[in-house]
């Protein structure tokens, strides 16, 4: 409907009577056989001169791209009413497939040492069919955004008129603007259109595979449950995200984009060893974001005389080597040690991209490796462990943890 009204408005009230007509007399051929529907169909695209067979064209294919849309956000509005509805896990969730294993005798330790072999590695490649622009990919993406807001049951009447108004508006913008490329994508446009998935979806989605695996396997371990009193008062047992996670991170990610030798005499040398760069670049400002917003958040309070004494030793070695941050964040946050030690982690992260990406800048106190992060990571969640905040430290630190785990400094290994 929301597009009927801007093809009116864009293209005149003929165009949408003829996008009508074509897709009334189309369903009337598929769905019933109707002959008749068909010829005047035919017949009528005959007519049509190149302009408006074109606008014709772009009609359809915005709209079953809109279609789209709203055919995923149905599917996960049905598999939330599921959850909500349904007793047992829905089927095809990490659940679900654990509570099949234990129903028939395995015991949560051996799922768990399951898990612990498991290794998934999804590769990520360019298809020479997917013409679409990432402008278009994104644009999408906003309307799907906008879609998920129209699920809100407290969506009031205003709120509601301006969700749809700013559609409207993505819609007008999608139909004026060029839908595929005039040219070939480059190697280095296919791998930047890529990480726009990697940016947008798969970053966030992976803690959030792991952190549906570990709370399945509550069940395993006997926690949680209708006689677990937290369960009653919170409305379940909420035991991940209080202890060490059982579910390792099982997922490596692999790309063939800008390292497949199948004859494109543009993926050179000098290529290949770009990508790598580009895909630090990327991986590198994710961490950097979700230390930031651990430095907003975990405004954790510690008197000075009760800093464990691993933090203040790592404090005091950021202090000898990263001097100006850690001078500015002691002005900032003078009894909250968690937050100047995130700071100095998201320096160092800062820094580290600046070395892989070889834009310059300081690189004295970045990480050599991942596993220095990690390392430093671990130590974090042991003080807050330490400090009584166990849910602080296996909640969104742990996610951050899987994350580094499992993409490292460098997102995807590139295969040749």
């Amino acid at each position: 409907g929301l597009l009927g009204q801007v093809i009116a408005e864009q293209g005149g009230p003929e165009l949408l009577a003829l996008v009508e007509r074509c897709r009334l007399r189309s369903i009337a051929f598929r769905e019933s056989g109707d002959e008749a529907a068909g010829n005047l169909l035919a017949a009528e695209l005959d007519t049509l001169d190149i302009d408006r067979a074109e606008s014709l064209a772009s009609a359809f294919s915005l709209y079953f791209q809109l279609v789209n849309l709203a055919e995923e956000r149905d599917s996960v509005r049905r598999l939330r009413r599921g959850q909500v509805v349904l007793e047992t896990p829905a089927e095809g969730t990490p659940a679900a497939a654990i509570e099949w294993l234990l129903d028939r005798g395995w015991t949560g330790q051996r799922v768990v040492g399951l898990l612990g072999r498991l290794r998934i590695t999804p590769v990520l490649t360019a298809h020479p069919t997917e013409a679409r622009r990432r402008t278009m990919l994104t644009a999408l993406r906003r309307c799907y955004r906008l879609l998920e807001q129209l699920d809100d049951p407290r969506l009031g009447a205003t709120d509601g008129a301006e969700i749809r108004r700013r559609l409207r508006e993505e819609i007008s913008i999608l139909w004026r603007s060029s839908a595929i490329r005039r040219l070939a994508p480059s190697p280095m446009e296919e791998v930047r259109t890529a990480l726009t998935f990697f940016d947008e979806t798969l970053f966030r989605a992976v803690p959030k595979v792991y952190r549906a695996f570990d709370r399945a396997l509550d069940r395993g371990a006997g926690e949680g449950g209708p006689g677990d009193p937290e369960a009653v008062s919170a409305g379940d047992s909420a035991v991940t995200g209080t202890r060490p996670p059982r579910v390792p991170a099982f997922l490596r990610w692999g790309s063939w984009i800008g390292g497949d030798r199948d004859g494109n005499p543009n993926v050179t040398a000098e290529l290949t060893r770009q990508v790598p760069r580009v895909h630090a670049d990327h991986v590198l400002r994710g961490y950097e974001a979700v230390v930031t917003r651990l430095v907003a958040t975990i405004a954790v309070h510690v008197p000075r005389a009760a800093v464990q004494l691993a933090l203040e030793a790592r404090l005091a070695r950021d202090a000898e080597e990263l001097p100006e941050t850690m001078r500015d964040m002691a002005r900032r946050y003078p009894d909250e040690p968690y937050r100047r030690r995130l700071g100095a982690v998201a320096e160092r992260l800062r820094r580290t991209r600046s070395y892989l990406t070889e834009e310059g800048g300081p690189i004295s106190g970045r990480y050599h490796a991942p596993e220095q992060l990690l390392a430093e990571i671990d130590e974090i969640q042991r003080c807050l462990v330490a400090d009584r905040l166990p849910r602080v430290a296996y909640g969104e630190v742990q996610d951050l943890r899987w994350q580094v785990e499992t993409f490292g400094f460098h997102l995807a290994s590139l295969e040749l």
